[in-house]
């Protein structure tokens, strides 16, 4: 590989993914959306369905446990999604504690479980006493 191309490489990947928790960020999931939409649109992709979620009450564990716990909590919650989605979704993180699941051929019903299975494994995760919730939003393109 030539360093020009070691160069650009570095330079997309700090254009497009989440410094901190590594998962694509705010300017790749718009990208990636205007790209699915057409896709749907031109007949490559049957279905695209979409989950937000944010973490409730995040700034309320920041202000107790301080930022690098809320740092933990961020990089904790994105390896716990990343370890169970499937190739046919993609997570961005596109606000402070908001993040987006894009699934291609995905239906509502399987993107609504992918969520479920989100929440389940997620209560498990404790934070010193206190326990992390996330409030989901799914629709389907």
């Amino acid at each position: 590989m030539q360093y020009g191309d070691k160069k650009n490489e570095t330079i997309e990947r700090l254009a497009n993914i989440d410094q901190l928790t590594g998962c694509y960020n705010h300017r790749s999931f718009h990208k990636d959306l205007t790209k699915s939409i057409k896709m749907c649109e031109d007949g490559r992709l049957h279905t695209l369905s979409l989950a937000t979620f944010d973490i409730d009450h995040f700034k309320s564990f920041n202000d107790r446990y301080g930022h690098p716990t809320g740092d933990k909590i961020l990089e904790d919650i994105v390896a716990l999604v990343k370890k169970i989605q499937s190739p046919r979704e993609r997570l961005y993180r596109v606000g402070g504690e908001e993040f987006m699941v894009v699934y291609h051929n995905t239906t509502l019903q399987e993107a609504i479980g992918s969520c479920q299975e989100i929440q389940k494994s997620l209560k498990e995760y404790k934070i010193h006493e206190g326990n992390i919730t996330l409030s989901f939003g799914v629709c389907q393109y």
